[in-house]
């Protein structure tokens, strides 16, 4: 916020002015000296206009706009390797037997890899989020004739430290099997939270709520109350005798089981047809063999997710603030430097300025002038010397502390110190 500031502020130090005489002495160039302070003046005005603008826009609440989260779930399998001819080293599994040819050296090894792309219909949106930002955790679950005993493989957003498009799984294959299942749960992030409609209730509402992926897709609240009143003004629903009740057209009697209702109980029947959204379950049945050797892509899901409508007009005025406000740093010895020379060069105009108005009213009639000099030397003298002068009325005057009541009131005072 610092830096925002110092680079709003303008430019604006006590400069000395230049005395009005000297348009006098040289009219050109004086105005020339004024169109230089005027144009310095509308710039400072204007860039420090553009700065606060540019700034108020960056702390304006962000426009969300609706995308879509395109998640691939991809597969490889690198096939066991063979030897090709004696080897010296001694097999693992022997002591000093060396690998003939066409033994295997392993059991292969196979790669889940899920990767997510915010989308724009088919074209990829630029955004700086990324699957992270939209999914908190995904928990991967083996096959336990493939890998007995083994505990379920958990990947979080918040421990993989930096954002990433997506995680990959990699695991070494078992002699003699030719396939196994993989489970996989995702996890969303629900802030806010997310609801599946009910299939009837989505039956209505598709049209109103954009981009939709079917009926298993998640909304946020307000966007469902935003479908549900663009519905009632397109079917004309709301009752026009004022009292704030709609009258519900087949779809809508077929959902909420009545033929009119307040407009105020509707949210109440409408929060039994949202289902809070869960864990997105999906299976896989994957091969180990060689047919599998290049990357393939098993599946695809989409997911609908709100994004901001102008990331990268904000990163560029972002951008732009920080850049203004570094120059404005590393500009401040200099601007300081030359603000000094200025200074310093009026001062000495305007005292070459009053010197020679000086001499010039001298030059007209010495004797008067100099008249005039001593009177407002002696007017100078003599209110420096009453400066200087005290007051009766500031000086001490003894005689005070003579009169009777200072003695009464001594002893008042001391006769009730006695007392107490």
């Amino acid at each position: 916020m610092a830096d925002v500031e110092a680079a709003q502020a303008t430019t604006k130090r006590k400069v000395s002015v230049l005395l009005a005489e000297a348009e006098t002495i040289d009219p050109d160039q004086y105005a020339t000296y004024k169109q230089l302070k005027a144009l310095e003046k509308q710039l400072d005005a204007t860039i420090g206009r553009h700065v606060r603008r540019l700034h108020m826009s960056t702390q304006n609440p962000p426009k969300m706009v609706r995308k879509t989260m395109k998640v691939s779930f991809y597969y490889s399998f690198v096939p066991s390797k063979k030897s090709d001819s004696n080897s010296s080293a001694p097999s693992p599994s022997s002591d000093g037997e060396q690998v003939h040819r066409t033994e295997l050296i392993d059991d292969g090894e196979w790669t889940f890899r899920v990767e997510g792309t915010v989308m724009d219909g088919n074209t990829p949106w630029p955004t700086t989020k990324r699957f992270s930002n939209f999914f908190r955790k995904a928990i991967l679950e083996l096959d336990d004739q493939l890998y007995p005993g083994c505990n379920p493989i958990e990947w979080s957003s918040f421990r993989s430290g930096d954002e990433s498009d997506g995680f990959t799984i990699t695991r070494p294959g078992k002699r003699g099997c030719c396939g196994h299942t993989l489970r996989l749960q995702l996890l969303r992030h629900q802030s806010p939270e997310r609801f599946v409609l009910s299939p009837d209730l989505y039956e209505v509402l598709a049209p109103y709520v954009k981009p939709t992926h079917g009926a298993d897709d998640s909304f946020v609240k307000a966007d469902i109350s935003l479908a549900l009143w663009q519905y009632i003004k397109d079917k004309d629903l709301m009752q026009v005798d004022g009292s704030r009740a709609i009258s519900n057209d087949a779809a809508f009697q077929r959902i909420f089981e009545c033929s009119e209702q307040p407009i105020h109980a509707l949210m109440g029947k409408l929060q039994k047809k949202l289902t809070p959204v869960g864990p997105v379950s999906l299976e896989f049945d994957l091969k180990l063999d060689d047919a599998h050797k290049d990357e393939v892509c098993l599946s695809t899901k989409s997911f609908s997710i709100e994004v901001q409508a102008e990331e990268a007009l904000l990163q560029t005025q972002m951008a732009a603030l920080a850049s203004i406000a570094a120059h404005r740093k590393d500009t401040t010895d200099e601007l300081n430097q030359l603000e000094l020379q200025m200074a310093n060069l009026v001062r000495r105009i305007n005292s070459h300025v009053a010197n020679r108005s000086w001499m010039a009213k001298f030059a007209e009639d010495p004797s008067v002038f100099m008249d005039q000099v001593f009177a407002s030397q002696a007017a100078d003298e003599q209110i420096l010397s009453a400066a200087h002068r005290e007051s009766p009325a500031h000086l001490h005057d003894p005689t005070v502390y003579e009169q009777p009541w200072v003695h009464s009131t001594i002893d008042m005072v001391v006769a009730r110190e006695t007392a107490l």
